[in-house]
């Protein structure tokens, strides 16, 4: 395989089980693409939209075989991403954060 279509390969990238306090099964963090990153950074410009996150939270969470679990563009789902509790939400957000780069760590810095 040459570089490029290694390079492309990546695009459908296995999700990665995380493991959340206080949840009993893994969560699924799907990788987010420089699109979807991008998308994410234009969604939580306003501060006034306060369900920005839920929305973030449906683009990177999947079953384990990368079917996603919300849909992003159904106000249901995003509404009942926005009702989970707080601690989870955040720890997921969080794991996903890490996950995809988004913030240094010993391990990855960005």
């Amino acid at each position: 395989m040459n570089l490029r279509d290694a390079l492309l390969a990546a695009i459908n990238a296995p999700p990665v089980a995380v493991n959340v306090d206080g949840f009993e099964q893994p969560v699924f963090i799907r990788p987010l693409s420089y699109r979807e990153v991008v998308q994410q950074q234009d969604d939580t410009k306003d501060d006034k939209d306060r369900i920005a996150l839920a929305r973030g939270f449906c683009r990177v969470v999947v079953n384990a075989d990368g079917t996603r679990c919300f849909d992003v563009n159904n106000p249901q789902d995003v509404q009942s991403a926005a009702d989970l509790p707080w601690p989870l939400m955040q720890a997921v957000l969080a794991a996903s954060a890490k996950q995809n780069g988004l913030i240094a760590t010993d391990e990855k810095k960005v």
